[in-house]
This record gives structure tokens, sequence and C-alpha cells, in this order.
């Protein structure tokens, strides 16, 4: 992809989270809605661009690349918590808040950035790709995310299965399944799936903006250590990272993908963790934000590298 038709992908996405983000300001939109729109993406929407990724595999990539995808992964959400539980040590706040910032070091914005500009980007099997990245990320994010979460408390980790069952989850096993088994299905319902999926990036986009209104501009900007974790999560662990995986990773499909996982901002889930185990929801909230802000810049400017 040339940096031309790069940019105007990130002006496209950028201009639909100003939708958004103008649509909650003039009340066409509310928490309520975002919530709603939310359950929406992450139960239909998502899974059905999932599905279509294997679906409509015209060059199906080799059982290697797709274990290599799997092995990469893996290691991955491995890492990233160790490294997050690494970096907050150094960071000036207390236990609580460190875990929370190497919960949101460690944990990125799949579902509702990371697999749009995948799909914008490389296209279907990226897509698949992606997929696999999201089982390794929701297996790392609710086994050791949630240590990472508890640490230091007195309940201990408290790890809840149920947790891992979400339709993303499932179909992104069902995609590697169908993969494999590779049947055919009725072109109707191909073309369905293909319809439904097709809305997840303009949806995904308009709900980002809309959720980043909820915040107060003006105490996310007064909390000055948020510069600083911000720029370190989205530009200094980035630029270290995208140049071990350009040493470690050959295939440039596998590389490319890689790299946009890294360049995504901290999960929507970092919020809801938060909440959950008692944490700083604000400070969750407004990680968020900025990160996400920050990456409209970084994420052009990183795939870029790419090119």
């Amino acid at each position: 992809m040339t940096f031309t038709l790069l940019l105007n992908q990130m002006i496209k996405f950028f201009l639909i989270m100003a939708l958004g983000y103008f649509l909650f300001k003039k009340n066409f939109t509310n928490i309520e809605f975002n919530k709603r729109l939310s359950r929406i993406l992450l139960n239909i929407t998502l899974p059905a661009l999932i599905l279509n990724s294997v679906l409509t595999q015209t060059d199906r990539p080799a059982a290697f690349s797709v274990f290599s995808v799997f092995l990469t992964a893996f290691l991955l959400y491995l890492l990233l918590p160790l490294a997050g539980i690494f970096a907050a040590r150094f960071f000036p706040a207390d236990e609580k808040q460190k875990n929370l910032y190497a919960f949101m070091t460690a944990y990125s914005n799949i579902g509702f950035m990371g697999f749009p500009i995948i799909d914008a980007l490389y296209g279907s099997t990226a897509v698949l790709y992606t997929a696999i990245f999201n089982i390794m990320f929701n297996l790392s994010c609710y086994t050791l995310g949630t240590v990472i979460m508890t640490r230091n408390s007195e309940t201990g980790a408290r790890i809840n299965p149920r947790h891992l069952i979400s339709p993303g989850f499932l179909l992104s096993f069902a995609s590697i399944l169908i993969y494999f088994i590779n049947p055919s299905f009725p072109k109707a319902l191909t073309d369905t799936i293909s319809a439904v999926g097709g809305i997840t990036t303009p949806l995904s986009m308009l709900l980002i903006g809309s959720t980043l209104a909820t915040n107060s501009v003006k105490e996310i900007f007064s909390d000055r250590f948020l510069y600083f974790f911000t720029v370190f999560r989205q530009i200094f662990l980035p630029l270290v990272s995208l140049g071990l995986i350009h040493l470690l990773i050959k295939d440039e499909l596998i590389r490319n993908v890689t790299c946009v996982m890294m360049l995504m901002p901290a999960a929507n889930s970092c919020v809801m963790f938060a909440n959950e185990h008692s944490a700083d929801e604000k400070l969750a909230s407004k990680s968020v934000f900025l990160t996400t802000l920050l990456s409209i810049i970084t994420i052009p400017l990183g795939v870029l590298l790419l090119i």
C-alpha cells in the first residue's frame, strides 16, 4: 500500500471518529447507545468480519504460515505482560496503579481498531492472522492479565474461564477450523456474512469517537504523567518492538500484522478490568483516550516504516 492510500484510509477513519465525537456532543448518541453499539460490534459484526476472512480466501495461506502466526501471537502475549510489569516498576504510582499501567502496556485495542485497520490495509488473509492474535489476546488477557491486576492483593488472582467465551473468540477458533476443513457454503449466506462484516469498520470508528467524547478533555490533559505513559506506549515501545520484529520475522505479511498490533492504542477492556478489580477506572479511561488520540498519528507513521 502506498503512503497516499494509507493516508487516505487514516483520514477516513479520523473523520468517522470525529463524526462519532460530534454526534455524542450533540446528544444524537449517549453512553447507553455506546454500550449497545459495542455489543452489536463484539457479538455480530466483528465475528462476521472474522468469519468472512476465511470464506473469501482465494489464495489460502500455507499451514506453516498459520502455525507461525500462532507461535508469534503466543510469544507476543507472553512477553508483553512481562514487559509491562517491568516498565511499571519505574512509574511514580501506587501498587494498584502500577498493575493497571502494566495491563495497559500489554493489551491493545485489537477488536475496535486492529481488525478494521488490518482489513483496510492488508485484506482477508491478514484478518485471518489477526483472528489468531485475537485468540491469544483473550487467553492472555483473562489469565495473565487477571494475575497482573490482582498482584499484591489480599484475594489473589481469580481466573474465570467463562470470560474467555465470547462470539469473537469462538468465531476466531471457528475460522481456523474452517480454514483447515475448507467447506463450501451457499453464496447467499457468504454474501450476507460479508455484508454484515463490512459495516464493522465504520461502526467501530463511530463508536471510538463517541466513546472519546464521554471524557472530560480538561481533566485528561491536566495529568502530566499520562503524557509520558502515552509517549512510552505509543512511540517508544512500538519502535523497539518494530526493530525486533523485523529481525525475527521473515514473512512480510505476518511481520506487518504483528507490527500493526503493536501500534494499536490501549484496549477498551482496560476500563472494564479496572472497574472489575477496583483499580483506578478514571486513569484507565484517560489512558485509553490519550493513546487512541495519539494513535491517529502514530499508526500511519508506523505503517509508513513498513512500506
